[in-house]
């Protein structure tokens, strides 16, 4: 039993406290609560169990390490289905590398960032450096990069002449701006903008504790691209689950004349919420079919050599999923950092980490962030960094995507 006589043998009685249900040392005010609580005989030495497991930092903590062991159990499950290594043998002859390759990153805390081109010589190069741009598509027909922000302007348009990328004017008319945009891209005459937090008066979410109070949508507007302009027009919204929830959609990509989308969670068919990742095939008429729900925050679906890449951003994996048997498998663990921006070639993965976002649940910030470029061939991997000023990368992408 505690002698209450004795204030360091308080203190290292409270400190075993700290360390077993909340796995660190006490700190200052904390360790000062507890002695004066039991010092003063509030609450008796057998009680303070029962304090340290009713406090919220602990419920908080308990909730956290039952999130990493079900990441666990999906990461094992994942393993399972993967292929042996002779499965991920390509027959095919390779490409060579993509003459360009962009990549957007920003500082988190200022919200300033740009459009970047990645040299040979493993720098980035200014194209385009104002405010915070996260998804980017590239136009192959016109060889046009487009990249999204959050502000107005929101869409941002260049092309190349003489090594020199020219900003393209864009007008608008009948457009609806997206809330926390993340992504875009062109299909069929359309321009694609997923609005995470939703459009101008939008709804709000049945959900706000879940990352936002609105409800997410993707604006689709008509582009008509001139020789010296580009116009964005009437713009109509779409509900990609058809609910009432708040779900951090985040990134489309086009897939054999598909559109896909991933995000955080999603509903079921009875328009019940999944609090788990998701990969989602559109139809004709934007209607969601779940392709995959084995992600933890998934960005940057990525579609290469009839395999769609993605990264589960939180689990710090990159998978690969054939689309035709719905089998996954792992091209990629390394760092525990938040993973984002992903571009696949015949010869290297070039990944994204990000500072602001450490690994899963975890109270440390990653400070290797940049662009890991990783080697199919040998398993080397480069590490690119991101200019100064930035912190985060968002999106990486090629002139060569596969669409």
């Amino acid at each position: 039993m505690i002698n209450l006589e004795n204030d360091e043998e308080i203190k290292i009685f409270i400190n075993q406290h700290y360390k077993i249900f909340l796995e660190r040392d006490a700190d200052e005010k904390g360790l000062e609560y507890y002695f004066n609580l039991l010092k003063n005989k509030k609450i008796k030495p057998n009680e303070l169990s029962k304090k340290f497991e009713e406090s919220p930092e602990h419920k908080r903590f308990k909730s956290k390490l039952e999130l990493i062991n079900k990441i666990n159990t999906d990461l094992e499950s994942i393993l399972a289905e993967s292929k042996t290594f002779e499965d991920y043998l390509e027959n095919s002859e390779k490409k060579d590398e993509s003459k360009n390759i962009f990549v957007t990153c920003y500082n988190e805390e200022t919200q300033n960032g740009g459009l970047f081109l990645l040299k040979n010589d493993h720098t980035l190069q200014s194209i385009f450096e104002e405010r915070m741009c996260s998804g980017m598509f590239f136009l192959n027909k016109e060889k046009i990069i487009f990249t999204i922000t959050k502000y107005t302007p929101q869409i941002v348009a260049f092309k190349e002449n003489n090594g020199e990328w020219s900003k393209i004017p864009i007008s608008t008319k009948e457009y609806i701006f997206a809330n926390d945009s993340h992504s875009l891209v062109i299909w069929k005459d359309k321009i694609y903008v997923t609005a995470t937090g939703g459009e101008p008066n939008s709804e709000d979410a049945i959900n706000p504790e879940q990352h936002g109070p609105k409800v997410g949508k993707i604006i689709v507007s008509d582009i008509t691209i001139n020789h010296d302009e580009i116009i964005i027009s009437k713009s109509k919204v779409i509900n990609p689950f058809d609910c009432n929830h708040y779900h951090h959609i985040n990134d489309l990509c086009i897939i054999e004349n598909s559109l896909y989308m991933s995000s955080h969670t999603h509903c079921n068919k009875e328009k019940k919420i999944i609090s788990k990742g998701a990969i989602v095939k559109f139809d004709s008429r934007m209607n969601a079919e779940i392709i995959s729900n084995k992600l933890e925050q998934p960005h940057s679906p990525y579609y290469h050599r009839k395999r769609l890449y993605i990264c589960s951003s939180s689990q710090a994996i990159i998978l690969s999923m054939n689309l035709q048997n719905k089998t996954t498998r792992i091209e990629f663990k390394g760092l525990n950092a938040y993973t984002r921006g992903l571009l696949v070639t015949d010869r290297f993965l070039y990944i994204g980490t990000s500072f602001s976002l450490g690994r899963t649940n975890s109270k440390f910030k990653n400070p290797n962030y940049g662009i890991l470029k990783f080697s199919k061939d040998t398993g080397e991997t480069k590490k690119i960094d991101l200019p100064k000023q930035y912190n985060n990368v968002y999106s990486i992408i090629s002139d060569q995507m596969d669409q």
